[in-house]
């Protein structure tokens, strides 16, 4: 959990094996529950950049070499960090739509992904309501619509009339 940006107590820890704990076992999508529960108890800016970080991973120094201190703006998430996560989700993604994914989210052009993208790429668009009842029509110009398709249907007066 501390891999993950979290820091639970120990008795938080330990109520939460207790919730999710069976024969002795905690099985995975229990636990993945359990921690997308934790991490929607934060805020989702902080959600957000936990997740950025720990997509984009920790670098290495050469021993002796006193690391910047970290700046989620200065952080790039590269095309093999992207498609490691990408291939590694339970359902099957080609590389092809790793790299068309990764393109679209890449909106500078600069071959990484810095955390503005990433929050871009993770907003949902917000969607239009589905509407409950149809939009009202004339009802003049429906009415005259109604006759001339009974009209044509019928064959008109004439039994001639095949115009719509």
């Amino acid at each position: 959990m501390k891999d993950l940006g979290l820091n639970p107590t120990e008795s938080e820890i330990q109520d939460l094996i207790n919730e999710v704990e069976k024969n002795g076992f905690i099985y995975y999508p229990a636990f993945c529950k359990v921690i997308m529960r934790k991490f929607r108890e934060e805020p989702e800016e902080a959600f957000r950049q936990e997740l950025f970080r720990t997509l984009v991973g920790s670098k290495d120094y050469p021993e002796g070499t006193v690391a910047p201190l970290y700046n989620i703006n200065k952080e790039q998430l590269t095309y093999e960090q992207f498609k490691y996560v990408m291939t590694n989700l339970p359902d099957f993604v080609s590389e092809d739509d790793c790299k068309k994914m990764y393109r679209h989210a890449d909106k500078d052009d600069n071959g990484s992904i810095s955390y503005k993208e990433f929050t871009l790429m993770c907003n949902v668009p917000k969607s239009e309501p589905i509407p409950t009842k149809m939009a009202p029509t004339p009802t003049s110009k429906a009415s005259k619509t109604d006759n001339t398709a009974t009209a044509v249907v019928n064959g008109g007066a004439t039994g001639n009339n095949l115009e719509m």
